[in-house]
């Protein structure tokens, strides 16, 4: 598993101007993916303050640093930061260099579906292929180019 370590991280928090709230998720959603299609960029997310209205932060992850810095300065950013500056009334920047990952152990309902959703079709899988060793009275062990198919006995 990735750990993440030596991961470039920029961690943004945006005041929002009173009730453009969801003008500003909708134009940051639209615009995200001058970052996300950089080849530089490891993702990003956009998270609303519970504590401070109108206040958001932006966690967004790079390869390293200097990667990062050219893209702070390229056309593809100065455009998207143009499209957010009209929705803020300010907002700060840190960055950091993640140094450790300790995964949960907590598994989210959407992983979990998605987790079902593979055994299923593994399962399938594996319905398919015995029922195909079966049918094609080979048995068990037949490797798959022993395999026949019924239509393929009675042609012979």
């Amino acid at each position: 598993m990735d750990t993440g370590e030596g991961t470039f991280r920029v961690m943004l928090r945006m005041q929002v101007k009173p009730g453009m709230e969801d003008e500003f998720e909708r134009t940051w959603a639209a615009v995200g993916a001058a970052v996300t299609e950089n080849r530089a960029n490891l993702g990003q997310w956009l998270a609303r303050s519970h504590e401070e209205p109108g206040v958001y932060y932006i966690a967004s992850d790079w390869v390293d640093e200097p990667r990062f810095r050219a893209f702070e300065h390229s056309g593809a950013h100065v455009r998207h930061r143009a499209a957010l500056q009209p929705l803020r009334v300010g907002g700060s920047m840190t960055t950091a260099r993640i140094v450790r990952f300790m995964p949960g152990r907590a598994v989210r309902p959407n992983d979990r579906r998605r987790l079902d959703g593979v055994r299923r079709g593994l399962r399938a899988a594996l319905d398919w292929l015995v029922s195909g060793l079966a049918h094609s009275g080979m048995g068990w062990y037949a490797p798959p180019w022993q395999w026949t198919h019924p239509a393929d006995d009675d042609r012979r």
